[in-house]
């Protein structure tokens, strides 16, 4: 069994590694510059420059991709471009919503009394 359970995760690896380099393609060659969607039409160069510095985009399309693959592993999902606060903090805080919303209206007793009045 336990055989079985190490060829599976093995097998995953390339599985896992072929989807990350998919989903980031997918991110880094859609049309338009990010730099200049983040900036804005009155831009100066000097201020795209800062932020596709600042962002990683001068590297090589591969040293990009093993930036954020070395960034992911070590969860670091890096910061919302829209709210600049960490991706990491927002899935927690949106974790924690629908925690307080269970916690809310599927109450035990309610639960029950739903059962009792059907």
């Amino acid at each position: 069994m336990l055989g079985y359970l190490l060829r599976r995760i093995l097998a995953a690896i390339p599985v896992m590694g072929v989807v990350a380099l998919f989903v980031f393609l997918l991110l880094r060659l859609t049309p338009g510059d990010p730099a200049a969607i983040l900036a804005g039409d009155n831009a100066t160069p000097e201020q795209l420059e800062r932020i596709r510095t600042s962002l990683g985009l001068n590297e090589p399309l591969y040293a990009q991709f093993f930036t954020w693959i070395g960034k992911l592993l070590h969860g670091d999902l890096g910061v919302s471009l829209i709210s600049n606060v960490p991706v990491l903090k927002m899935i927690s805080h949106a974790r924690r919503a629908v925690d307080l919303d269970r916690a809310v209206h599927h109450h035990p007793r309610r639960s029950w009394s739903r059962c009792r009045s059907a």
